[in-house]
Order: structure tokens, then sequence, then C-alpha cells
């Protein structure tokens, strides 16, 4: 369960980035995780509410699911993810590349009281 893991990480950055912008209360966490990261969005949530202390007590998380994207090299086509594809669907060409889906990042808190509250909402992650 690597996501308890994960969730120790979001919990330290969190804390650091809301002690940066002199936050007192956190109310939400904005992530980002990519498919192939094979992050279970409720395994995360549950074990970070394991980890919720301090200016994160009550924190929840916000979690975007992040699809790749196949970019064509050839003509340029960008295309949504669906299966594991090895040429372009508009082309033929076998110059592709899947881009994204790998992301795990903190993108932003919703901070109740803050020193710096627009640091602390555009994230940084």
């Amino acid at each position: 369960m690597h996501e308890l893991t994960l969730a120790v990480a979001l919990a330290e950055l969190a804390e650091q980035e809301a002690l940066r912008c002199g936050a007192s209360h956190v109310s939400r966490l904005h992530v980002r995780a990519g498919v192939f990261r094979q992050v279970s969005p409720d395994l995360l949530k549950d074990a970070f509410a394991q980890m919720r202390r301090g200016a994160l007590a009550d924190a929840e998380l916000d979690i975007t699911v992040v699809m790749p994207a196949v970019h064509c090299l050839h003509c340029g086509v960008k295309e949504a993810f669906s299966s594991f594809t090895t040429h372009c669907r508009v082309c033929g060409s076998a110059d592709v590349e899947v881009r994204g889906g790998d992301e795990l990042e903190l993108t932003g808190m919703d901070v109740a009281e803050a020193d710096d509250r627009q640091a602390c909402v555009t994230g940084g992650g």
C-alpha cells in the first residue's frame, strides 16, 4: 500500500507550505495524480486522514486523476490515451510518445488564514 507513503509525503509537503505562507488552517489540498502512479484515490484519502495534524487537522484531499495523452511526433496530433498504442491513429506513424499520466503533485491548498494566502492557494508541489 504505497498510498500510506504518499500520504505521509503529501502531509509533510503541505505542512511546509502552510508554514511558509503563514497558514494556520488548511481545509483542502488539491492533488493531481496520474493513472500510471497506480494510486487509489480512496486509499490515498483514507491514508491521508491518518496523517492529519496541526494546520491540516481537518484537511481533505481533492484528487484529480490525470490521463496521459498520445503525441505523434510525425503529424503533431495529440489525443487522449485510451489504450497502449504503438502507432498514430491519424497518420499511422510509429513515432509516438505517451505524455503525462505519471504526475503526483500538490497543486494548491485552500487556507482559512495566511500571511500570503495567494501563495498558498496556488500551491507548490
